[in-house]
């Protein structure tokens, strides 16, 4: 008999009651709003951003639907309009879009809008992202009315450029030629460690500062908008920085035709989305991480699931997962990606006392290249690997270390601190779900133990809850009283009694259940009436978390009579 199947609300629900509010803390946090939707386009989860921004309460929220705050959509054309945006999300499955939304004191302001198409058990949904652009818009403004007066009034060129840079968005006027030489750039491109003149001399131009892993994607882009007679288009893509760093940046470019269509100039305007690039990604591996611990209660899925989301961190290719035996402070890898059989097999187990793990047991996490690891470790590892860059996480649950990520690249041989930072809050939360998915296999492999001892015992062994209803019972009891195994729980035990002495079984199973009594003599009725006479010995104790009252009863075979209802 499945256990977990007889008393409701005392396992499933109580693992997703406790783990729910862990899911909702991946994004509950964020700067930004962020929705849940289902398929009829209701919102079935807020962030208290939303709240912020919309100015309605998040049981407000959570009762209205897309139109009621998203301009494009009206409730008179609702259904229809719904459904083929609906559809257009399911086969585009990312779509990042402008948009204008509209708070509770009727104003609208505009936003950039990422929604993520999912399926999860059955159900569709978008998890839906606001970026407020407002500052954007108003610096677009700003660059519209700067291009038609700047020639104009000195005065305003002076006071326009001291707005714009003093703001995050760098202005260029671009010419139409190979690499995009620059006529004006706004003196806030210092943020990307260039002066101006950088630019307007010709010692760089446009083409050089972007990354070349996008240069193509961004030639390709404009040439087909300008083949498109396009005057405007949005792009995102990587530059350098005069040092050598990467940042990712959004470019708005627009295109000025005369009247017999010829092209008259490009302006833009760029600005750094770097942070918001991490926060994203970040954000999907907090969402993720909060999946794994709300809804999987697979050992070595888990165990899998955790390396993948910590190697979404750049520059990792390549890892394994260990967890602590706790009887002996052994260290065993459980995961791995990446590796050769070889390395895996050389790499699965290290000792208590081991170098390499007392190094870990310091809690510190460790920042070294591959070969640095090696020689503190002993261990031989295959050279043709060529693993660089290798970090080592301890992993912590409760102050106590109870397992160790150690994430490698093949390409690099630093690990930005950002990057470090991410590691470094990721394993402070994943300790969490390794901690208890492990615990739950050890509590289900016992509990297999114990459920395979109790449908091999002869003697009837039956739970009571404090009321006397029947929780759990073993087959041996159901056969012996002839009742099927869905109509024994939920019974009182003394249904199971014969009428003449109902008040006494009453009594005795008061005294039972406040302590004062542990044994009993008064037999069972079976379905048809017949007495069974058996001897009970019962204790107080808790199933499934729960008080309960545990009962053994052992048939005597030669007191077999029957007893009138």
């Amino acid at each position: 008999m499945d256990s977990d199947n007889l008393n409701p609300g005392l396992t499933d629900q109580t693992v997703m009651k406790k783990n729910v509010p862990l899911v909702q803390h991946s994004i509950e946090n964020s700067i930004e709003p962020i929705f849940w939707i289902n398929s009829e386009g209701r919102f079935i989860y807020v962030n208290k951003a939303a709240s912020r921004y919309y100015g309605y309460s998040r049981e407000e929220l959570l009762a209205m639907m897309v139109f009621d705050v998203e301009t494009q959509f009206s409730e008179d054309s609702w259904d229809k309009n719904w459904e083929k945006a609906w559809k257009s999300h399911k086969k585009e499955k990312l779509v990042v879009f402008e948009g204008y939304y509209r708070k509770k004191d009727g104003s609208v302001f505009p936003a950039e809008t990422t929604l993520n198409y999912i399926e999860f058990e059955g159900e569709e949904y978008l998890f839906a992202f606001i970026n407020d652009i407002t500052e954007r818009k108003k610096a677009e403004e700003a660059l519209q009315k700067y291009a038609e007066e700047m020639r104009r009034s000195h005065e305003m060129k002076i006071m326009i450029e001291n707005v714009i840079n003093n703001s995050p968005v760098v202005i260029f006027f671009w010419r139409a030629e190979h690499n995009w030489p620059v006529e004006f750039v706004s003196k806030n491109i210092n943020q990307f460690g260039y002066a101006a003149e950088d630019f307007t001399s010709g010692e760089v131009l446009y083409g050089d500062i972007i990354h070349p892993s996008d240069i193509l994607k961004v030639r390709n882009k404009y040439t087909g908008s300008l083949e498109a007679g396009l005057k405007n288009y949005i792009q995102e893509y990587r530059v350098l920085t005069k040092s050598g760093e990467v940042r990712w940046v959004e470019e708005r470019t627009f295109i000025e035709y005369d009247e017999n269509n010829t092209l008259t100039s490009i302006q833009g305007i760029i600005v750094d989305i770097t942070e918001n690039k991490r926060s994203s990604k970040f954000l999907q591996i907090q969402c993720d991480l909060g999946n794994v611990l709300a809804f999987n209660n697979n050992l070595q899925d888990t165990y899998k699931q955790v390396l993948e989301l910590a190697l979404h961190i750049s520059p990792f290719d390549s890892g394994c997962l260990y967890v602590f035996d706790k009887s002996t402070g052994v260290l065993d890898l459980v995961a791995y990606k990446g590796l050769s059989p070889q390395y895996v097999e050389n790499d699965s187990h290290y000792n208590a006392n081991s170098v390499f793990v007392r190094l870990l047991m310091l809690g510190k996490p460790v920042y070294k290249t591959h070969p640095e690891i090696s020689s503190m470790t002993a261990v031989k590892f295959p050279p043709d690997e060529k693993l660089r860059a290798t970090a080592l996480m301890p992993v912590k649950c409760g102050g106590k270390i109870i397992a160790v990520l150690k994430l490698i690249s093949h390409s690099k041989n630093d690990i930005p601190e950002a990057s470090r930072s991410s590691l470094e809050t990721i394993a402070s939360q994943v300790g969490v779900v390794i901690e208890r998915v492990t615990d739950e296999a050890e509590f289900n492999k016992k509990s297999n133990d114990f459920q395979n001892l109790f449908d091999v015992l002869e003697d009837f062994l039956f739970i009571l809850s404090p009321d006397g209803c029947i929780v759990h019972c073993n087959p041996a009891f159901v056969k012996r009283l002839a009742y099927s195994k869905e109509e024994l729980p939920g019974m009182n035990i003394l249904e199971l009694c014969a009428r003449s002495q109902m008040l006494e079984a009453a009594r005795v199973f008061s005294d039972t259940a406040a302590g004062k009594r542990s044994f009993s003599d008064i037999p069972f009725l079976d379905k048809n009436g017949i007495a069974v006479p058996v001897e009970t010995r019962s204790v107080k104790g808790e199933w499934n978390g729960y008080e309960a009252i545990i009962c053994l009863s052992r048939e005597i075979l030669d007191r077999g009579e029957q007893i009138g209802i």
